[in-house]
C-alpha cells in the first residue's frame, strides 16, 4: 500500500502518483484541498479520505495508515516520487528470507531545481517503507515516528533514493518556514 498524505498539491501530485503506480493500493489522505489535488487522485484511486487540516500531515499519517491493507507499506509525501530503481529494490526487501520491520530511505532533497547534498540535506534518511504496525507518528510536526522491531537503513545510493522537490522558489521556502515555526 502506498499512502500518501495531501493539502494543495495539484502542481506536484500527478508526478507523485505515477512513481507509485506499481503498488497494489494508493491511498490519499487529504486535508480539505481547494485546488483540484482531489480531482488528479481520482485518477489513479478510489481511496481518497477527506480528514480534518491541522497544518501538516504527522498527525494525520496514522490515521491513512490505518486504511492501508496490504502487510506493506510506502508513505510517500505529495511532492516526493519514486523512481523505478527504488521501487525494484522495495519489491525485493519484500521478498527476502528475513525482511526488517522497517526501512530508512535516503532522499534527494532538489531545492530551487538543483539536487543538495551538502549541510545534512543528503542522505536526509526518511523511514518510509515498512509492515503494517511497525511504525506510528506523533501529533508534533517534523518528530521522528516511532518504530516497533528492527529498522535498516538502504545504502545512501542515488539510484535508492526517494526524489523530493522541496521547495521550488524563494517565496515558498519562506512560507513554510513561517507556518513550521508557527506551529513550533
Amino acid at each position: 500500500s502506498v499512502v500518501i498524505n495531501t493539502k494543495n498539491a495539484s502542481t506536484t501530485l500527478e508526478r507523485t502518483l505515477k512513481s507509485v503506480k506499481f503498488a497494489d493500493e494508493i491511498i490519499i489522505c487529504d486535508m480539505q484541498s481547494s485546488d483540484a489535488t482531489v480531482t488528479i487522485a481520482q485518477k489513479y484511486t478510489d481511496k481518497i479520505f477527506s480528514v480534518k487540516d491541522v497544518g501538516f500531515a504527522d498527525p494525520m499519517r496514522n490515521f491513512a495508515l490505518s486504511k492501508a491493507s496490504n502487510f506493506w507499506i510506502l508513505v510517500v509525501d505529495a511532492d516526493e516520487e519514486i523512481p523505478e530503481t527504488l521501487q525494484k529494490y522495495l519489491i525485493s526487501l519484500m521478498d527476502a528470507q528475513q525482511p526488517a520491520d522497517a526501512y530508512y530511505i535516503p532522499r534527494q532533497n532538489i531545492i530551487f531545481d538543483k539536487w543538495v547534498q551538502k549541510t545534512g540535506w543528503w542522505p536526509d534518511y526518511q523511514i518510509r517503507f515498512f509492515k503494517k504496525g511497525a511504525v506510528a507518528w506523533t501529533d508534533q510536526v517534523h518528530t521522528l515516528p516511532e518504530v516497533k522491531g528492527t529498522a535498516v537503513y538502504l545504502p545512501a545510493k542515488a539510484e535508492l533514493a526517494i526524489i523530493h522537490h522541496n521547495y521550488q522558489s524563494v517565496e515558498q521556502y519562506l512560507e513554510r518556514l513561517n507556518r513550521y515555526t508557527t506551529l513550533e
